[in-house]
């Protein structure tokens, strides 16, 4: 199973949204992400395992630029990347204007949240499948149900596992250490 995410930013959303795809993981062993997310941050996905490839915009500068033929060359390179591959589910986890944009370019059917539960009202325009998740609940626990209704799974909401493991990542070569626990 192919899924695409669209989550543009910050640090602290994207970190958000990776339990997500762990309970996803969990229950459809064969599934496999592409990430929509800012170029500032494309790392970021890539350290869950189950993410594949990201797709980077340069989506801060929209807002600056736009009547600018840059923009539409970046928005019609986007759209044209993320229709070349055909997508079991596309989910918007980040549920504002400029994800909604970015949902609007894809072909396949986009889940979302509703018109109550979005962070922003007119986000929920841009998507097919609509769900009401309380704007009450933690991040985390937002991110992990729209991911569990959109793809038709149960998680154990008690359990949280981000998915980073030491192994993706290098070990930086240092000159000197410091403990501060003795």
């Amino acid at each position: 199973m192919r899924v695409l995410i669209i989550k543009l930013t910050s640090m602290g959303d994207l970190m958000h949204a990776l339990p997500a795809l762990t309970d996803a993981a969990k229950q459809i062993p064969n599934i496999e992400f592409d990430w929509v997310v800012d170029e500032n941050f494309s790392e970021v996905p890539l350290w869950h395992p189950k993410v594949k490839s990201v797709i980077t915009t340069n989506h801060r500068s929209w807002k600056k630029n736009i009547f600018s033929t840059s923009l539409i060359n970046e928005l019609k390179s986007i759209k044209s990347t993320l229709n070349n591959t055909n997508y079991d589910a596309v989910i918007d986890m980040q549920n504002n204007l400029k994800s909604a944009a970015v949902s609007f370019l894809v072909k396949d059917s986009v889940h979302g949240l509703d018109k109550d539960s979005a962070r922003e009202y007119p986000s929920h325009l841009a998507y097919k499948f609509k769900y009401k998740i309380s704007k009450e609940n933690h991040a985390i626990s937002r991110q992990r149900q729209l991911l569990a209704l959109s793809l038709n799974y149960e998680f154990d909401a008690k359990h949280i596992d981000y998915g980073i493991h030491n192994e993706n990542f290098e070990t930086p070569n240092l000159d000197y250490q410091i403990n501060i626990f003795s």
